[in-house]
Parts: C-alpha cells; sequence; structure tokens
C-alpha cells in the first residue's frame, strides 16, 4: 500500500481500484512482530497457524481516505472494472490468535499509517532503503 501514499505524497491521483467496496486486511509490522514473540512463547502455538491483522474490515477507500486525512491532500481514486478472481471481501478472523497467543492488535490502522507516512515522507530522509 505504499504506492497509495507515494501518489498521494507526489501530488498524483491514487492507484487505481477495481471496486468501490473491495477490502483487505492490514497489518504495521509492529503488530507482526508481536505476534511472533507470542507465538514463540505461548504453549498452544506449535504445528499451529494463525491469521495476524488489524482484525476490522477496512475498504480500500477507507484506506484512501485515511491517508488523504494524514498527508493534508484529497486525492481521487481511479475505478476501474473488477477482474476474474478479484477478492471482493477480505476479514482475517484473528480468534485463535487472541484466545491462543493472547494477541491483539496494538497498533491500528491510523497510527500504523501515521508511522509508515512519518517513515516515508521526504522531510524525514526521502523514501529510505534499508
Amino acid at each position: 500500500r505504499a504506492a497509495v501514499y507515494q501518489r498521494h505524497s507526489g501530488g498524483k491521483r491514487a492507484a487505481r481500484f477495481r471496486r468501490r467496496s473491495a477490502d483487505a486486511r492490514f497489518l504495521y509490522v509492529d503488530n507482526a512482530v508481536e505476534a511472533n514473540l507470542c507465538a514463540a512463547t505461548a504453549v498452544g502455538a506449535p504445528g499451529r497457524v494463525f491469521n495476524v491483522a488489524c482484525g476490522e474490515r477496512i475498504t480500500l477507500m477507507d484506506l484512501v481516505a485515511e491517508i488523504s486525512d494524514i498527508v493534508g491532500q484529497k486525492v481521487a481514486p481511479i475505478h476501474e472494472d473488477a477482474r476474474a478472481g478479484d477478492v471482493r471481501h477480505s476479514l482475517a478472523d484473528i480468534g485463535a490468535a487472541r484466545d491462543v497467543l493472547g494477541y491483539t492488535a496494538a497498533v491500528k490502522l491510523r497510527e500504523g499509517l501515521t508511522r509508515t507516512i512519518a517513515w516515508f515522507s521526504p522531510t524525514t530522509g526521502a523514501i529510505r532503503t534499508q
């Protein structure tokens, strides 16, 4: 989703979207690290697979709106027709990660976007390569 921010920061139109209502799973890196640390010590974790995400439905339009608000620049997305096989709705069930690992997404979407934008921001050293 960095491309959406880069388009915002460059004054360009947002990335192309095939559905206005499409949603996706988002996860800030600190949450992924926390889930892995929890899995490393949880008694019930070995041999199991867990969904790890923010645990809430976020549409791509919500994402564009949040980024627009954070950077203070409204960008109009381009909507295209859906392609065969496009996933319309996606929400990770993090119930097992919560119950077995004790995982919760500590960093919510807006805070994660704010941190990510600050990391990519030209005022903090342009786009980092590390």
